[in-house]
Order: C-alpha cells, then structure tokens, then sequence
C-alpha cells in the first residue's frame, strides 16, 4: 500500500499551505463535476465512489457516513464528517484524508479504516474522534476570553461539544403496480411526507415498515428519529365479468378476474337454436361461441341466440296440387294440405313427421 513517506508529507505542507483553515460554503461541485446519477438521488464519482445527494447539503457516503461537502476553489473537497470536524482531500490524494484540527494526514480503508503513518497504525473511526475532541477541548482551553473565529464554521453544524445535526436516512421503494416517492436524508425529528401512487389497474394496499402514521394511507407522513426503511405495496384490481344468456342457450365463463387479464367465454346453443353473438364490449370476436374478454373494467356480457328455421319442401304427385310449403321455426307445427284433381283421389303422405299419412290436410312437425 502506498503510504506516504515522511518526506513526502512535509512537502504537501510546503505545497498546500492553505489547509490551515475550513470552509463555510456548502458546495458539491468538485465531486459532482466526475460523477453520474445511479438511481434515484444516489450517484458515483469515480475516485470517491457512491454517495447519496438529498439537497439538503449533507451526502451519505457508505463507507465515510454522513459528510457535509465544501469545494471554495473548484479544485479539491474539504469533507465535513460527523463528529470528526473538517478534513480535505483531491481525486489524486484520496483515501488520503487531511484532518484539518489534527493537522495531519490519514489513510482511509473500509475495512480497518484510518492508518497514521506516523505510528504505523490503523485507528477506528471512535479512536481518531477521541484525538479529535481533545485537540478540540485543548484549544478551547487556550482560546478562553478571544473571539471565535467563524473561519470554524457554523457552531451548530462542526462545533464538536456544542449541538450535533443527525440526519437520518429514508429508503422508500415500491412494489410491483405502483410508484413511491418521500426518500432521502432528514434532519432527526423530520416528519416528512410519504405518497404512494398505484399504476393502470392497482390499488394502494398499505405501508410496511416502522414509524409510518397511517400505514393504510396512500398520503401520510413518517417520523425521522431513525434511519427508515418502508415500501408502499399494492394490489392489483379485481374486475367482475357478468354473462347473460339469452333465450336458448347457456354461457360459461362468469367470474372476477385480474385486472387487463384475458378472460375465455363460451356460450352453448340449445337445441333447435344458433348462437348468434355477444353483446357487450371488449369481446375479441363477438360472432363466436367461444372467445375472450378484456378485463380492463367490470364487464356485462349476453350472448344471442336465434332459434333454427327449417324449410318444409312439399311434392304433389300427379292427380293433384299440395299447399303448406314454407320456412318454419324449429319445433313448430305446419299445416299442409292436398288436393285431387278431378278425376283423381288422395291417397297418402310420404315423409318424415307427418301425424296422419292417410289424411289430406294434416300438420307435420
């Protein structure tokens, strides 16, 4: 790993001489001049890796915690982090940290987190602000009776024993049908706004997660004394499909289906009756039987049917003439009749159905 020799660290007090004194100005722009958007407000610089920008000044780094930037030259960063005061660093020193009341330099690493070349050590986070509080509590020591210097910052943001600003983070996502929003870093005791948005064919169903007002309202609020991890959920919407059938036949098919779903209907005719069509929207093919239905909304359906016609063909053998020949309903009784000429007699009915073969003027079903 390539530490910083002794040598080298004197020339960078050489150099930068103006590491002496922190900034006041919040500002992102040296980090966010080599960084794209990931998701959401989250974005990745290159060198400083992903932190997450809720506007409100302070980023959350997930290695680094809760920071609050300042670039006043464009051309390097100094990093305020929580309970460790100002520390200033470029793309080409970082994890190279330069604590600005430890007047020194420190290498950090996730993992073992800061190393002082000096002694040759790694030091936890708690450890290195220990150092830092007492260097604090020693110049406060020294500076009683002289005016603050506001090159320090603002007491309620960096003074180390004065009052702390916690933020807290709020992840807000959103299951399958719908969209949330009410993410980002607050300022502990926040109540901050929630809303849920059900997409085409979902309803809102409730929130999971802690500290939510009203777990079951699409618009609520949520009490940031904590980090918070909440997903809105959603229910996709029932549609009922009713089925009619009209006189003489049967339907199948009725039943509550799924939103935008393809719902199959069949419709069977009777005897002596056709199915005719289906009455009612979103059929796919409305002149046949069997097909499907478009659940996007509650639908009302019927099915026609139209009973059968059957055409009575009559012959008159020679000798006569026969009257009764037509198109008749299914089922229905037709009057037929024959007559002899003269010189002739009837004799009888050939054919199906006739109730009386023998008879001139008969009905036939």
């Amino acid at each position: 790993m390539p530490f910083l020799t002794h040598a080298f660290r004197k020339y960078l007090f050489f150099v930068f001489p103006f590491l002496a004194s922190s900034p006041l100005v919040e500002s992102l722009d040296y980090l966010n001049k080599d960084a794209v958007a990931v998701s959401g407000d989250w974005k990745r610089n290159s060198w400083f890796g992903y932190y997450h920008d809720g506007g409100s000044g302070w980023i959350y780094h997930p290695e680094l915690e809760w920071i609050y930037p300042s670039s006043p030259d464009g051309n390097s960063s100094w990093l305020y982090l929580h309970e460790m005061d100002w520390a200033w660093t470029t793309a080409d020193f970082y994890p190279w940290l330069y604590f600005h009341k430890l007047e020194d330099w420190r290498y950090f690493e996730r993992e073992r987190r800061f190393y002082d070349a000096q002694t040759e050590s790694w030091e936890i986070r708690e450890v290195l602000s220990e150092q830092l509080a007492q260097i604090e509590s020693r110049s406060e020591e020294n500076s009683i009776g002289e005016e603050p210097n506001p090159a320090t910052g603002s007491q309620e943001e960096t003074d180390s024993n004065g009052p702390r600003l916690i933020y807290y983070f709020l992840t807000v996502i959103s299951g399958k049908g719908g969209s949330a929003s009410g993410g980002g870093d607050y300022l502990e005791g926040t109540i901050t706004g929630l809303a849920a948005t059900p997409a085409k064919g979902y309803r809102f169903l409730n929130w999971s997660g802690d500290g939510v007002a009203d777990a079951n309202a699409s618009a609520t609020t949520v009490t940031m004394d904590q980090d918070r991890n909440l997903t809105a959920n959603f229910a996709i919407l029932q549609k009922v499909l009713s089925l009619n059938a009209g006189m003489g036949g049967t339907v199948t098919g009725a039943n509550t289906y799924d939103h935008g779903s393809e719902a199959n209907i069949s419709a069977v005719a009777n005897t002596g009756y056709q199915f005719l069509n289906w009455t009612g929207g979103g059929v796919t093919d409305a002149n046949a039987s069997t097909t499907t239905v478009t659940m996007d909304q509650d639908r009302n359906l019927t099915a026609n049917f139209a009973i059968q016609q059957k055409v009575l063909s009559l012959n008159a053998g020679f000798g006569g003439t026969v009257t009764g020949a037509n198109t008749y309903d299914y089922g229905s009784e037709a009057n037929i009749s024959a007559v002899a000429n003269t010189g002739y007699q009837f004799l009888n009915w050939t054919g199906d159905q006739v109730t009386d073969a023998n008879a001139s003027t008969i009905t036939v079903t």
